[in-house]
C-alpha cells in the first residue's frame, strides 16, 4: 500500500465521521425551523453545513469497498477466503449493532414503557434502531457478495463499472422522481419506502462498487485522483451550492426536510465524488494531519455511539429559541460532544475491556492501543507499515468488519 493513499484514507475516515456527527447535530434544529413560513439567515447556515457533510456517508462506502479490494489482493493464499472470510465480516458488523441497539433503543424502551414498542423486529431488520444503524444493515448485506464482487471486478472490470453506473442512475431516478414526481404513483411510492430504502445495500452498492474497482489497482487510483484534482476542487465549488438550491426546491415541493437533505441527490452525488477523492489525495497541514490520526482509528466507536450522546445533549442544552449565537454554540457543544465521548470510550476500552467485550462494542477482535498520534507531525512511516499489516491479515483498518 503506498504511503501517501495510506495517508488519505485516514484523512478521508477522519473528515468523513466529522461530516456525520455534523449531520446529525444540525438535523434537530432544521426539522425544527423547516415549517416556518420564512427561513431565516440561521436556517441556511445550519443548512449549508448540513450539505457540504452529506459526501460522508457515500465516501465510507467507498472506502468500504476499496479496503475489501486491497484486502482481497493481499490476503495470503492460507488466510481466510470464503464462508470465513464473510462470516468475520458479519460478525464485526452485526455485533456491535445488536450491542448499541440493546443499548440505545431497546432499554431506553424498557424504561419508558416497561415494554417494547409495535414494530421492534421491523426496526431492527432496516438498523432503525438508533442514529445511522441502516448504515450496518447494508454493508452488512454487501459483506454477504463481497469476494464474489472482488473476483468478478478482478476479472471483469469494465462489466462491474457499468452494472455500478447503471446502478447509480437507478438510483438517481428514484430519488429524483421522489422528489419532483408530485402526487404521482411512483413518488407516492418512492416516499412512503425511502427510509426503509436506505438499509438496502443496492442503493449504496455504486458507491461501495466504485471503491472496490478502486482497490483493485490503488496506485492507478491515486494517479488517476491527483491528474483530475484540479477539476475535482471545481466540481466540489458547483456541487456545494447546486445542493443548496435543490434543498430549497425540493423543501419547497414536499416539506420534507429528509428528501430535500437527501444523500442521494445528484448535487449531493457529485459533492460525494468530489470531496472524497480530494481527500484521498490533497495533503493537509500538520494540525489537520494531527486530527485526522486522531480521529480515523476511532471512527466507527464514533459512528456507533455519537447520536446516543447528540440525543442526550438535546436533552442537557437549553432550547436555542431565536439566537443564532446560541444556535450555533449549540451545534459546536453537540458536534464536540459527539466525537469526544465516543473516542474515550474506545480508548477506554481498547486499554481495560477484554477482547470479547472489545468484539462487542466495537467489533475489534482483541483490545489496541488506543487512538493518539504517536509520531511525529508528517511522520506517516509507522502508520503505513500498520495498515499494510492490518490489510495483509484480513484485519479492518478503517470500518470494523468491512476490509478482511
Amino acid at each position: 500500500m503506498d504511503e501517501d493513499l495510506s495517508t488519505g484514507i485516514d484523512r478521508l475516515r477522519a473528515l468523513s465521521i466529522v461530516g456525520v456527527v455534523c449531520i446529525h447535530a444540525t438535523s434537530p434544529l432544521l426539522n425544527a425551523r423547516a415549517g416556518r413560513a420564512a427561513h431565516d439567515g440561521l436556517f441556511w447556515g445550519l443548512a449549508a453545513l448540513n450539505q457540504a457533510a452529506r459526501f460522508s456517508v457515500p465516501a465510507f462506502f467507498f472506502l468500504a469497498g476499496l479496503l475489501a479490494a486491497i484486502a482481497s489482493r493481499r490476503v495470503p493464499a492460507g488466510g481466510p477466503a470464503g464462508t470465513a472470510s464473510v462470516g468475520a465480516r458479519l460478525r464485526r458488523l452485526l455485533l456491535p449493532y445488536l450491542t448499541w441497539s440493546v443499548a440505545l433503543f431497546v432499554v431506553p424502551e424498557w424504561l419508558r414503557r416497561g415494554a417494547l414498542p409495535p414494530g421492534t423486529t421491523t426496526r431492527f431488520l432496516l438498523g432503525q434502531t438508533f442514529t445511522g444503524g441502516y448504515f450496518l444493515i447494508a454493508l452488512a448485506q454487501l459483506a454477504l457478495v463481497t469476494p464474489w464482487l472482488c473476483r468478478r471486478a478482478g476479472t471483469r472490470r469494465r462489466e462491474t463499472a457499468l452494472a455500478a453506473s447503471a446502478l447509480l442512475a437507478a438510483v438517481l431516478g428514484g430519488d429524483l422522481i421522489a422528489a419532483y414526481g408530485g402526487p404521482s404513483p411512483w413518488a407516492i411510492i418512492i416516499n412512503s419506502g425511502f427510509s426503509a430504502a436506505l438499509s438496502s445495500g443496492l442503493v449504496w452498492a455504486p458507491f461501495f462498487m466504485a471503491g472496490v474497482l478502486g482497490g483493485l489497482d490503488p496506485a492507478r487510483l491515486r494517479s488517476f485522483l491527483l491528474r483530475r484534482a484540479g477539476w475535482l476542487v471545481v466540481l466540489a465549488a458547483m456541487a456545494l451550492p447546486l445542493s443548496l438550491v435543490e434543498f430549497r426546491i425540493v423543501l419547497a415541493r414536499t416539506g420534507s426536510v429528509g428528501l430535500a437533505a437527501s444523500f442521494l441527490k445528484p448535487s449531493s452525488v457529485a459533492l460525494a465524488v468530489a470531496c472524497t477523492g480530494l481527500a484521498l489525495v490533497v495533503p493537509a497541514g500538520p494540525a489537520v494531519s494531527r486530527i485526522a490520526r486522531w480521529l480515523a482509528p476511532a471512527s466507527f466507536a464514533i459512528y456507533l455511539v455519537h447520536g446516543g450522546v447528540i440525543q442526550a445533549m438535546e436533552r442537557v442544552l437549553p432550547g436555542p429559541g431565536a439566537s443564532a449565537a446560541a444556535a450555533c454554540l449549540d451545534v459546536a457543544i453537540m458536534v464536540l460532544a459527539g466525537l469526544a465521548a465516543p473516542i474515550a470510550l474506545y480508548r477506554f476500552a481498547a486499554r481495560r475491556l477484554p477482547a470479547p467485550l472489545n468484539l462487542l462494542l466495537f467489533g475489534r477482535a482483541g483490545p489496541r492501543h488506543a487512538a493518539g498520534p504517536r509520531r511525529p507531525a508528517g511522520s506517516d512511516a509507522g502508520g503505513a507499515g500498520r495498515f499494510n499489516r492490518s490489510v495483509a491479515s484480513g484485519a479492518s483498518p478503517s470500518w470494523s468488519g468491512t476490509a478482511s
